[in-house]
């Protein structure tokens, strides 16, 4: 269900309107960018004017694949935690399927998922290359939560071990378009 989500800054009062495609307010605010300085105000969009936008929209848009990942590259390297990372990526991406998509997945970040399940339940968007990549059994020993993990399961990158690895968003990028083909 789209959700539109208009939101207003509390000290200049510039307003913006994000569609957010997802089926609760809370994961909309999330998906829509809100702050703490912002008041935000959600409602449904439905009928004509939600299949509308589904349909003259980008299916799969490459620009904003590409800025959610630049954009988690460049908070791993700062070190900022991983729900709070995705929650950044809202403002940087345009299309309401991947606001709704990163809202959902920092929502199952925050119920202790790892990474690459929260990614691998938006099929649509990330494919079986990308999800792959991620959960690369060279990669990091540990969980995403930091704890050690037992022997026989596939390994998955930590925010350290992305940074130290050779898997950047654009490499990442070109190997699931190439292995795709």
């Amino acid at each position: 269900m789209l959700k539109k989500v208009a939101l207003t800054n509390i000290h200049n009062g510039r307003a913006q309107i994000a569609l957010v495609d997802t089926n609760t307010d809370d994961k909309a605010l999330i998906g829509a960018g809100k702050t703490d300085v912002e008041t935000a105000q959600v409602s449904d969009i439905t009928g004509l004017d939600e299949s509308i936008p589904r349909m003259t929209g980008p299916k799969k848009p490459q620009t904003d694949r590409m800025a959610l990942f630049n954009g988690l590259a460049k908070c791993f390297d700062r070190n900022i935690p991983i729900i709070k990372s995705f929650e950044l990526q809202a403002n940087r991406v345009k299309s309401p399927r991947y606001r709704g998509a990163i809202a959902e997945i920092a929502e199952n970040l925050r119920q202790g998922e790892k990474m690459s399940d929260a990614m691998a339940r938006q099929s649509d968007l990330f494919g079986e290359d990308i999800i792959a990549l991620i959960r690369n059994q060279y990669g990091c020993r540990r969980f995403s939560a930091g704890s050690p993990m037992p022997r026989g399961r596939p390994r998955e990158f930590c925010a350290s071990c992305a940074r130290a690895s050779f898997i950047r968003p654009s490499s990442l990028l070109w190997r699931s378009e190439y292995l795709s083909r």
